[in-house]
């Protein structure tokens, strides 16, 4: 049975403008995903999918830490900051490399551990 998604970006300038786009998006299956990324014990690996990134319609990463924190996707090497909320949709998955079935964190942070919270959809196979 498909599930209706529904996501809304805004930016808003202060007193300047303001573009805010609200859609909803189809997919298959979705999972919510919460991990706790531990601080300074070495990279954490969670499996977010088991297809390739075609099947991923929309993959979201939120933390309660935005310093310190870096994932890789799958193989790759190159470490991409999680600085701020991130959100993928569609064509922009393809961004994090040719497969995207798990992303490995690490916490560089020597006090503090992360929450790590991810949303994924995708269309079934």
């Amino acid at each position: 049975m498909a599930e209706s998604i529904r996501y809304t970006q805004t930016v808003q300038v202060t007193d300047g403008p303001s573009l805010s786009k609200t859609a909803l998006l189809s997919s298959e299956a979705y999972d919510v995903i919460s991990a706790c990324i531990e601080k300074t014990t070495g990279p954490t690996t969670i499996n977010i999918q088991p297809g390739g990134t075609g099947d991923v319609v929309l993959l979201f990463i939120t933390s309660d830490l935005y310093e310190d924190l870096t994932y890789t996707v799958d193989s790759e090497v190159t470490e991409i900051d999680l600085d701020m909320p991130q959100l993928f949709l569609g064509g922009q998955i393809a961004l994090l490399g040719a497969t995207c079935n798990a992303l490995k964190f690490t916490n560089g942070n020597a006090t503090t551990d992360a929450n790590v919270k991810i949303i994924v959809a995708r269309s079934a196979e």
